[in-house]
Protein backbone atom coordinates (compact mmCIF):
# COMPACT_ATOMS: atom_id res chain seq x y z
CA UNK A 1 0.00 0.00 0.00
CA UNK A 2 2.69 2.44 0.80
CA UNK A 3 3.70 1.81 -3.02
CA UNK A 4 0.31 3.64 -4.06
CA UNK A 5 1.19 6.82 -2.35
CA UNK A 6 4.44 7.07 -3.97
CA UNK A 7 2.91 6.25 -6.91
CA UNK A 8 0.27 8.98 -6.58
CA UNK A 9 2.73 11.63 -5.79
CA UNK A 10 4.64 10.46 -9.09
CA UNK A 11 2.20 10.69 -11.37
CA UNK A 12 1.11 14.40 -9.98
CA UNK A 13 4.82 15.47 -9.83
CA UNK A 14 5.19 13.84 -13.52
CA UNK A 15 2.01 15.88 -14.60
CA UNK A 16 3.17 19.03 -12.80
CA UNK A 17 6.36 18.96 -15.43
CA UNK A 18 4.73 17.92 -18.32
CA UNK A 19 6.67 14.37 -18.87
CA UNK A 20 4.43 12.32 -21.40
CA UNK A 21 5.80 9.08 -21.06
CA UNK A 22 6.54 6.62 -18.09
CA UNK A 23 9.03 7.71 -15.58
CA UNK A 24 10.91 5.61 -12.45
CA UNK A 25 10.42 7.66 -9.16
CA UNK A 26 13.69 8.78 -9.24
CA UNK A 27 13.09 9.75 -12.83
CA UNK A 28 10.58 12.36 -11.64
CA UNK A 29 11.86 13.02 -8.19
CA UNK A 30 15.67 14.16 -10.24
CA UNK A 31 13.64 16.09 -13.30
CA UNK A 32 11.49 18.22 -10.55
CA UNK A 33 14.70 18.82 -8.53
CA UNK A 34 16.69 20.22 -11.59
CA UNK A 35 13.58 22.56 -12.58
CA UNK A 36 12.22 23.66 -9.45
CA UNK A 37 14.61 23.42 -6.45
CA UNK A 38 14.20 21.14 -3.82
CA UNK A 39 11.85 22.92 -1.95
CA UNK A 40 9.10 23.07 -4.49
CA UNK A 41 9.43 19.09 -5.02
CA UNK A 42 8.94 18.43 -0.99
CA UNK A 43 6.32 21.27 -0.91
CA UNK A 44 4.55 18.93 -3.98
CA UNK A 45 4.77 15.77 -2.15
CA UNK A 46 4.05 17.08 1.09
CA UNK A 47 0.64 18.68 -0.53
CA UNK A 48 0.10 14.97 -2.08
CA UNK A 49 0.97 12.98 1.39
CA UNK A 50 -1.84 15.37 3.23
CA UNK A 51 -4.38 15.08 0.49
CA UNK A 52 -4.62 11.56 0.70
CA UNK A 53 -4.69 11.64 4.82
CA UNK A 54 -1.18 10.29 5.00
CA UNK A 55 1.71 10.81 7.54
CA UNK A 56 4.85 11.97 5.99
CA UNK A 57 6.34 8.79 7.84
CA UNK A 58 4.78 6.53 4.45
CA UNK A 59 6.55 9.79 2.44
CA UNK A 60 9.66 8.54 3.67
CA UNK A 61 8.98 5.25 3.45
CA UNK A 62 8.54 5.20 -0.26
CA UNK A 63 11.75 7.52 -0.13
CA UNK A 64 13.57 5.01 1.08
CA UNK A 65 12.03 2.22 -1.08
CA UNK A 66 12.90 4.21 -4.03
CA UNK A 67 16.57 4.33 -2.68
CA UNK A 68 16.94 0.87 -1.75
CA UNK A 69 15.77 0.33 -5.95
CA UNK A 70 18.58 2.83 -7.12
CA UNK A 71 21.07 1.33 -5.30
CA UNK A 72 20.12 -2.30 -6.55
CA UNK A 73 20.07 -0.57 -9.76
CA UNK A 74 23.51 0.48 -9.17
CA UNK A 75 25.17 -2.98 -7.92
CA UNK A 76 23.56 -4.29 -11.31
CA UNK A 77 25.38 -1.84 -13.08
CA UNK A 78 28.52 -2.90 -11.74
CA UNK A 79 28.40 -6.15 -11.66
CA UNK A 80 26.84 -5.73 -15.80
CA UNK A 81 30.29 -3.19 -16.23
CA UNK A 82 32.37 -5.88 -14.59
CA UNK A 83 31.49 -8.69 -16.35
CA UNK A 84 31.33 -6.84 -19.77
CA UNK A 85 34.61 -4.94 -18.61
CA UNK A 86 36.41 -8.66 -18.12
CA UNK A 87 34.84 -9.58 -21.79
CA UNK A 88 36.19 -6.83 -23.37
CA UNK A 89 39.79 -7.14 -21.35
CA UNK A 90 40.31 -10.42 -22.55
CA UNK A 91 39.09 -9.78 -26.02
CA UNK A 92 41.49 -7.04 -25.78
CA UNK A 93 44.43 -9.41 -24.79
CA UNK A 94 43.55 -11.94 -27.44
CA UNK A 95 43.52 -9.72 -30.08
CA UNK A 96 47.49 -8.05 -28.51
CA UNK A 97 48.29 -11.71 -28.38
CA UNK A 98 47.72 -12.52 -32.00
CA UNK A 99 49.04 -9.36 -32.96
CA UNK A 100 52.22 -9.71 -30.98
CA UNK A 101 52.61 -13.70 -32.58
CA UNK A 102 51.94 -12.30 -36.24
CA UNK A 103 54.40 -9.18 -35.94
CA UNK A 104 57.03 -12.23 -34.22
CA UNK A 105 56.47 -14.34 -37.34
CA UNK A 106 57.03 -12.14 -39.93
CA UNK A 107 59.90 -10.74 -38.48
CA UNK A 108 61.54 -13.90 -37.23
CA UNK A 109 60.45 -15.31 -41.50
CA UNK A 110 62.05 -12.20 -43.15
CA UNK A 111 64.87 -12.50 -41.39
CA UNK A 112 64.62 -16.47 -42.41
CA UNK A 113 64.27 -15.09 -45.94
CA UNK A 114 66.97 -12.30 -45.82
CA UNK A 115 69.90 -14.24 -43.55
CA UNK A 116 69.63 -17.45 -44.54
CA UNK A 117 67.64 -18.26 -47.83
CA UNK A 118 68.80 -15.63 -49.59
CA UNK A 119 72.70 -16.24 -48.65
CA UNK A 120 72.01 -19.85 -49.56
CA UNK A 121 70.50 -18.78 -53.16
CA UNK A 122 73.91 -16.87 -52.92
CA UNK A 123 75.78 -19.31 -52.30
CA UNK A 124 74.17 -21.85 -54.25
CA UNK A 125 74.66 -19.07 -57.42
CA UNK A 126 78.37 -18.90 -56.55
CA UNK A 127 78.57 -22.58 -56.29
CA UNK A 128 76.79 -22.90 -59.86
CA UNK A 129 79.57 -20.49 -61.63
CA UNK A 130 82.44 -21.82 -60.04
CA UNK A 131 81.19 -25.55 -61.24
CA UNK A 132 80.52 -23.52 -64.60
CA UNK A 133 83.99 -22.36 -65.02
CA UNK A 134 85.31 -26.03 -63.64
CA UNK A 135 83.64 -27.89 -66.76
CA UNK A 136 84.48 -25.35 -69.04
CA UNK A 137 88.53 -25.87 -67.86
CA UNK A 138 87.80 -29.49 -67.91
CA UNK A 139 86.31 -28.93 -71.57
CA UNK A 140 88.85 -26.45 -72.29
CA UNK A 141 91.93 -28.78 -71.12
CA UNK A 142 89.93 -31.64 -73.07
CA UNK A 143 90.46 -29.37 -76.22
CA UNK A 144 94.48 -28.63 -75.31
CA UNK A 145 95.07 -32.20 -75.16
CA UNK A 146 93.17 -33.38 -78.33
CA UNK A 147 95.31 -30.50 -79.97
CA UNK A 148 98.68 -31.89 -78.21
CA UNK A 149 97.77 -35.31 -79.06
CA UNK A 150 96.63 -35.07 -83.05
CA UNK A 151 100.46 -32.90 -83.13
CA UNK A 152 102.20 -35.77 -81.70
CA UNK A 153 99.92 -38.51 -83.89
CA UNK A 154 100.92 -36.64 -86.98
CA UNK A 155 105.09 -36.47 -86.17
CA UNK A 156 104.66 -39.71 -84.94
CA UNK A 157 102.84 -40.93 -88.37
CA UNK A 158 105.31 -38.81 -90.26
CA UNK A 159 108.44 -40.62 -88.50
CA UNK A 160 106.96 -44.00 -88.91
CA UNK A 161 106.20 -43.97 -92.53
CA UNK A 162 109.73 -42.48 -93.32
CA UNK A 163 111.25 -45.47 -91.37
CA UNK A 164 109.06 -47.78 -93.50
CA UNK A 165 110.32 -45.73 -96.34
CA UNK A 166 113.83 -46.14 -94.92
CA UNK A 167 113.53 -49.76 -94.49
CA UNK A 168 112.22 -50.44 -97.60
CA UNK A 169 115.43 -48.67 -99.06
CA UNK A 170 117.20 -51.08 -97.23
CA UNK A 171 115.65 -54.08 -97.72
CA UNK A 172 116.07 -53.09 -101.44
CA UNK A 173 120.40 -52.66 -100.82
CA UNK A 174 120.10 -56.07 -98.67
CA UNK A 175 118.25 -57.81 -101.60
CA UNK A 176 121.10 -56.54 -104.31
CA UNK A 177 123.85 -57.26 -102.75
CA UNK A 178 122.65 -60.83 -101.98
CA UNK A 179 121.49 -61.18 -105.48
CA UNK A 180 125.61 -60.04 -106.27
CA UNK A 181 126.49 -62.44 -103.48
CA UNK A 182 124.27 -65.31 -105.78
CA UNK A 183 124.87 -63.82 -109.52
CA UNK A 184 128.56 -62.42 -109.06
CA UNK A 185 127.26 -59.46 -111.50
CA UNK A 186 127.92 -56.18 -110.34
CA UNK A 187 125.56 -54.00 -112.57
CA UNK A 188 123.60 -53.15 -109.59
CA UNK A 189 126.70 -51.51 -107.66
CA UNK A 190 125.67 -48.28 -108.56
CA UNK A 191 122.36 -48.51 -107.26
CA UNK A 192 123.43 -49.36 -104.20
CA UNK A 193 125.34 -46.75 -103.99
CA UNK A 194 122.96 -44.28 -105.00
CA UNK A 195 120.73 -46.10 -102.45
CA UNK A 196 123.09 -45.90 -99.80
CA UNK A 197 124.06 -41.87 -100.41
CA UNK A 198 119.70 -41.40 -99.97
CA UNK A 199 120.04 -42.77 -96.67
CA UNK A 200 123.25 -41.51 -95.45
CA UNK A 201 121.64 -38.14 -96.36
CA UNK A 202 118.93 -38.58 -94.10
CA UNK A 203 119.97 -41.31 -91.60
CA UNK A 204 123.41 -39.09 -90.97
CA UNK A 205 122.61 -39.14 -87.41
CA UNK A 206 122.82 -42.90 -87.11
CA UNK A 207 125.69 -44.42 -86.20
CA UNK A 208 125.43 -47.16 -88.11
CA UNK A 209 125.21 -45.68 -91.72
CA UNK A 210 128.51 -43.64 -91.56
CA UNK A 211 130.06 -47.64 -91.20
CA UNK A 212 127.77 -48.56 -94.13
CA UNK A 213 128.21 -46.11 -96.37
CA UNK A 214 132.05 -46.22 -96.60
CA UNK A 215 131.88 -49.94 -96.77
CA UNK A 216 129.49 -49.28 -99.69
CA UNK A 217 132.22 -46.92 -101.48
CA UNK A 218 135.02 -49.51 -100.84
CA UNK A 219 133.14 -52.61 -101.94
CA UNK A 220 135.27 -54.08 -104.77
CA UNK A 221 133.69 -56.97 -107.14
CA UNK A 222 137.03 -59.66 -106.40
CA UNK A 223 136.65 -58.39 -102.43
CA UNK A 224 133.32 -61.07 -101.67
CA UNK A 225 133.99 -60.56 -97.81
CA UNK A 226 134.02 -57.33 -97.90
CA UNK A 227 130.67 -57.45 -99.48
CA UNK A 228 129.39 -60.01 -96.46
CA UNK A 229 130.78 -57.62 -94.27
CA UNK A 230 128.49 -54.94 -96.00
CA UNK A 231 125.54 -57.50 -96.25
CA UNK A 232 126.14 -57.96 -92.26
CA UNK A 233 126.16 -53.91 -91.87
CA UNK A 234 122.77 -53.27 -93.62
CA UNK A 235 121.41 -56.12 -91.73
CA UNK A 236 122.46 -54.81 -88.41
CA UNK A 237 121.59 -51.03 -89.87
CA UNK A 238 117.98 -52.18 -90.70
CA UNK A 239 117.87 -53.75 -87.21
CA UNK A 240 118.80 -50.42 -85.80
CA UNK A 241 115.75 -48.41 -87.47
CA UNK A 242 113.77 -50.78 -86.82
CA UNK A 243 114.05 -51.01 -83.66
CA UNK A 244 114.23 -47.17 -83.39
CA UNK A 245 110.55 -47.48 -84.85
CA UNK A 246 109.42 -49.75 -82.66
CA UNK A 247 110.31 -47.87 -79.84
CA UNK A 248 108.47 -44.75 -81.40
CA UNK A 249 105.66 -46.85 -81.88
CA UNK A 250 105.91 -48.16 -78.06
CA UNK A 251 106.34 -44.82 -76.86
CA UNK A 252 103.28 -43.45 -79.04
CA UNK A 253 101.13 -46.35 -77.66
CA UNK A 254 101.73 -44.83 -73.84
CA UNK A 255 101.24 -41.44 -75.22
CA UNK A 256 97.74 -42.35 -76.43
CA UNK A 257 97.24 -44.47 -73.59
CA UNK A 258 97.70 -41.38 -71.43
CA UNK A 259 95.91 -39.36 -73.56
CA UNK A 260 92.74 -41.90 -73.20
CA UNK A 261 93.32 -42.05 -69.60
CA UNK A 262 93.28 -38.14 -69.58
CA UNK A 263 90.24 -37.51 -71.72
CA UNK A 264 88.24 -40.76 -68.82
CA UNK A 265 89.50 -38.75 -66.07
CA UNK A 266 88.44 -34.83 -67.77
CA UNK A 267 84.99 -36.88 -68.75
CA UNK A 268 84.54 -38.28 -65.24
CA UNK A 269 85.12 -34.74 -63.40
CA UNK A 270 82.53 -33.37 -66.40
CA UNK A 271 80.18 -36.19 -65.32
CA UNK A 272 80.83 -34.69 -61.63
CA UNK A 273 80.46 -31.12 -62.10
CA UNK A 274 77.34 -31.73 -64.35
CA UNK A 275 75.70 -34.01 -61.26
CA UNK A 276 76.86 -31.26 -58.84
CA UNK A 277 75.38 -28.42 -61.06
CA UNK A 278 71.83 -30.22 -61.39
CA UNK A 279 71.88 -31.03 -57.57
CA UNK A 280 72.53 -26.93 -57.03
CA UNK A 281 69.56 -26.32 -59.87
CA UNK A 282 67.23 -28.48 -57.35
CA UNK A 283 68.27 -27.20 -54.50
CA UNK A 284 68.02 -23.38 -55.82
CA UNK A 285 64.66 -24.69 -56.75
CA UNK A 286 63.61 -25.45 -53.56
CA UNK A 287 64.59 -22.63 -51.59
CA UNK A 288 63.24 -20.13 -54.05
CA UNK A 289 59.86 -22.36 -53.61
CA UNK A 290 60.52 -22.14 -50.07
CA UNK A 291 60.34 -18.32 -50.38
CA UNK A 292 57.91 -17.91 -52.30
CA UNK A 293 55.14 -20.32 -49.64
CA UNK A 294 57.44 -17.98 -46.70
CA UNK A 295 56.08 -14.71 -48.34
CA UNK A 296 52.54 -15.89 -49.03
CA UNK A 297 52.64 -16.79 -45.40
CA UNK A 298 53.76 -13.69 -44.37
CA UNK A 299 51.54 -11.80 -46.63
CA UNK A 300 48.64 -13.89 -45.58
CA UNK A 301 50.14 -13.14 -41.22
CA UNK A 302 50.21 -9.33 -42.23
CA UNK A 303 46.45 -9.94 -43.47
CA UNK A 304 45.42 -11.29 -40.10
CA UNK A 305 47.48 -8.81 -38.10
CA UNK A 306 45.44 -6.35 -40.32
CA UNK A 307 42.21 -8.07 -39.50
CA UNK A 308 43.21 -8.44 -35.86
CA UNK A 309 44.14 -4.56 -35.57
CA UNK A 310 41.12 -3.33 -37.23
CA UNK A 311 38.80 -5.78 -34.34
CA UNK A 312 40.86 -4.09 -31.35
CA UNK A 313 39.89 -0.68 -32.52
CA UNK A 314 36.88 -1.61 -32.73
CA UNK A 315 36.75 -2.92 -29.45
CA UNK A 316 38.69 -0.16 -27.96
CA UNK A 317 36.76 2.42 -29.49
CA UNK A 318 33.22 0.24 -28.16
CA UNK A 319 35.09 0.24 -24.79
CA UNK A 320 35.39 4.00 -24.66
CA UNK A 321 31.58 4.59 -25.77
CA UNK A 322 30.66 1.86 -23.34
CA UNK A 323 32.53 3.43 -20.62
CA UNK A 324 30.28 6.80 -21.34
CA UNK A 325 27.46 5.28 -21.32
CA UNK A 326 28.08 3.56 -18.02
CA UNK A 327 29.67 6.41 -16.20
CA UNK A 328 26.33 8.28 -17.81
CA UNK A 329 24.03 5.76 -16.39
CA UNK A 330 26.26 6.17 -12.96
CA UNK A 331 25.92 9.98 -12.65
CA UNK A 332 22.32 9.69 -13.79
CA UNK A 333 21.94 6.82 -10.77
CA UNK A 334 24.05 9.06 -8.52
CA UNK A 335 21.97 12.18 -9.08
CA UNK A 336 18.74 10.13 -8.50
CA UNK A 337 19.92 8.60 -4.89
CA UNK A 338 21.54 12.00 -3.71
CA UNK A 339 17.85 13.44 -4.57
CA UNK A 340 16.24 10.94 -2.95
CA UNK A 341 18.86 11.17 0.05
CA UNK A 342 18.53 15.51 0.03
CA UNK A 343 14.53 14.68 0.28
CA UNK A 344 14.60 12.33 2.72
CA UNK A 345 17.02 14.09 5.32
CA UNK A 346 14.66 16.94 4.40
CA UNK A 347 10.97 15.55 5.59
CA UNK A 348 13.27 14.11 8.14
CA UNK A 349 13.81 17.39 10.25
CA UNK A 350 11.69 18.03 13.68
CA UNK A 351 10.34 20.70 12.31
CA UNK A 352 9.56 19.92 9.07
CA UNK A 353 6.02 19.05 9.31
CA UNK A 354 5.95 22.66 10.97
CA UNK A 355 7.68 24.40 8.38
CA UNK A 356 5.48 22.53 5.01
CA UNK A 357 2.42 23.63 7.37
CA UNK A 358 3.40 27.44 7.42
CA UNK A 359 4.55 26.97 3.59
CA UNK A 360 1.60 25.45 2.22
CA UNK A 361 -0.87 27.97 4.18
Amino acid sequence: MKYYYLFLSVLVLTNSIGVKQFQTPSQVINQQFKSQGWGQIIMSMTQIAQASGKSLKELDDAIEAVIKNISENVHSQEFTYKQKSAAFNQQVQKLEISIDDSITYRARNLALIDDVFNNYIETINKRLESLEQNMKQSWKQRDYLTEIRKRENTQFLSKFNEATHHLQMIDLCISLIERMLETGEWIQIDRIKMTTQALFTHLGLVEKMESVYEAVQNMAPSEKSIIKGVLQLFNELRNAVLNNQNSDIAYENEQQQQYDNDIKQLEREVLEFKRQIAENLYQLSVTQEKISFTKEALENRQNDQNFDQGQLELIKNGIQIDDKYDQLIRDQYTNELVACQKAQALIRQPDFQSRMDNLIQ
